[in-house]
């Protein structure tokens, strides 16, 4: 659905009211008892809107929508499996550890290794104090060897590598996370990363002398 898409975009590169608008116009267009498929994208791109204003709550009433819709499915559709993975990482931003560790242990082994389910995994283990855990979880996708199902979860993973490495007391490591999410996320103008992360504190510690970023 081209107005999902627009929606989806918006909400990437943090024009949420914009977003608001396209996707108003798709849900309009929407027959989710018919087009599961296309429902789906409709309840994600809006669950990346909320999550992006900070509407937690809503982001993880849309994702598990989108997963509900994706068993209607015959085979696992790719946005309801990164929709799980985002509302077991929104959990963790909310601080229910538990809830997020029960969604994640649904994961079939295959899913497990995407990358945006390694991704909240390392979110669960920086809330649970075991940074070394989250850089583990996290190595398959920074060395970009984990399948990926949307390109802005690269630099997502950055960032929880960043807070995973200045927890550990790593703050070299860190700062260079920081510019490689910035890398990736530039070229298309995403801001939707560095809004799902709770990482205020180290973006606003990153050196701005020597960033080539920082504008973004």
């Amino acid at each position: 659905m081209v107005f999902a898409h627009l929606g989806g975009i918006d909400a990437l590169q943090g024009r949420f009211d914009e977003a608001q608008t396209w996707l108003d116009r798709a849900e309009q267009a929407l027959r989710p008892d018919t087009e599961p498929a296309k429902a789906i994208l409709v309840r994600y791109c809006r669950g990346l809107q909320r999550l992006g204003q900070g509407r937690l709550a809503e982001a993880i009433g849309l994702f598990a929508e989108a997963q509900r819709l994706g068993s209607l499915l015959l085979a696992p559709d790719p946005l309801a499996i990164s929709a799980r993975a985002l509302q077991a990482q929104t959990l963790v931003n909310l601080g229910d550890e538990s809830e997020a560790r029960s969604i994640l242990e649904t994961a079939t082994p295959p899913e497990r290794e995407l990358a945006e389910m390694r991704i909240a995994l390392a979110a669960l283990h920086v809330a649970e104090h075991d940074p070394r855990a989250a850089a583990d979880a996290l190595a398959p996708v920074l060395a970009r060897e984990a399948p990926v199902i949307v390109d802005y979860s690269l630099p997502t993973a950055f960032m929880v590598d960043a807070i995973a490495r200045d927890l550990h007391g790593e703050s070299k490591a860190a700062e260079d996370d920081v510019e490689h999410a910035l890398d990736l996320a530039e070229p298309d103008g995403l801001v939707l990363p560095f809004l799902i992360v709770p990482a205020r504190e180290l973006l606003e510690r990153h050196p701005r002398h020597r960033t080539a970023h920082a504008a973004l």
